[in-house]
């Protein structure tokens, strides 16, 4: 067995890139010994060296941002159970921007389709149920930049005056932008036929429906060119692209209405939900949340009412 004095010595000479020859003159030992204390020394001195060299630590960016991104509520066919649980999360979160999709409000009386005459909810009682949401956002969202997107529900105000009373529909007052406040809550607004780009991210309402969970927003893809977001549909879904032109996808937002309202017969194929948005310098990284019996996961913690 080798002398502890003997290796800290082989070591030392190792260190000084001395060969076993030179251990055996030095130390006076046989040829066997010297190898012996040259390979355990040798080693030592490799281990030593692996874990002396420091690990490089990932910096944490200074540019991330969170979006929470929320749409098709439909007031006044708004989930309430749904949009609370939501909304207590994105208080929670104090986010950046916060991405309204669009139809946020429904405009069921001035739609073109056949209406219940038993509703009891009027165009006004459905404004001032959306007036107030938005007022409590600003509330208990101080700082947060709030986007709203007009969705084609929304759309329906300006189709309607241009359709049934043109000379109403250039008046301020009658803009959807007046009547939800939006310059007095400080919320950015686009317009329906407006895309907004955020680093490489569209996000839109969107105006295309097709049968199966994210083919609507591969069509939006495939239409635009880029990366996006979008609602309407009420499903959630992703599909993914790459191609010579870099890596794109679309993602499907999910819905916080009703998902049995009394203007749709059957079960539609929708899903609730809302996404999470970190831009990471220049890249985004989109996290689906889908809501299951009014409970969802976030970062490992369940939230439920």
């Amino acid at each position: 067995m080798l002398k502890k004095s003997l290796l800290k010595q082989a070591i030392g000479l190792v260190k000084k890139g001395h060969s076993q020859s030179d251990i055996e003159k030095a130390l006076k030992v046989s040829q066997w010994d010297a190898r012996k204390l040259h390979l355990t020394a040798s080693a030592f001195v490799e281990l030593k060296e692996t874990l002396d060299v420091p690990v490089p630590r990932i910096k944490p960016s200074k540019t991330k941002e969170m979006h929470i991104v929320l749409s098709d509520m439909h007031f006044p066919y708004h989930d309430q159970q749904t949009l609370d649980l939501v909304t207590k999360f994105v208080y929670e979160q104090q986010p950046q921007t916060l991405h309204l999709l669009g139809d946020v409000v429904d405009f069921y009386n001035i739609s073109s389709f056949n209406k219940n005459p038993n509703r009891k909810f009027t165009l006004q009682d459905e404004l001032d149920q959306t007036t107030e949401y938005l007022f409590d956002l600003r509330h208990n969202l101080p700082n947060t930049r709030i986007v709203y997107y007009e969705g084609n529900h929304e759309n329906r105000l300006q189709r309607y005056l241009w359709g049934k009373s043109p000379e109403l529909g250039t008046l301020r007052a009658l803009k959807i932008q007046e009547l939800l406040q939006f310059e007095e809550l400080h919320i950015d607004y686009f317009d329906y036929n407006t895309y907004n780009r955020e680093r490489h991210l569209a996000f839109h309402h969107g105006a295309l429906i097709s049968k199966w969970s994210g083919y609507t927003a591969k069509r939006v893809m495939e239409t635009v060119g880029c990366s996006v977001i979008i609602g309407h549909c009420h499903r959630l879904g992703s599909s993914f692209h790459t191609s010579l032109g870099g890596n794109h996808v679309a993602y499907e937002n999910g819905c916080l209405c009703q998902l049995n309202p009394e203007y749709v017969r059957g079960k539609p194929n929708w899903q609730a939900g809302f996404s999470v948005v970190y831009f990471v310098d220049e890249q985004f990284f989109v996290s689906q949340i889908p809501i299951i019996d009014y409970s969802f996961i976030w970062n490992g913690e369940l939230y439920k009412l």
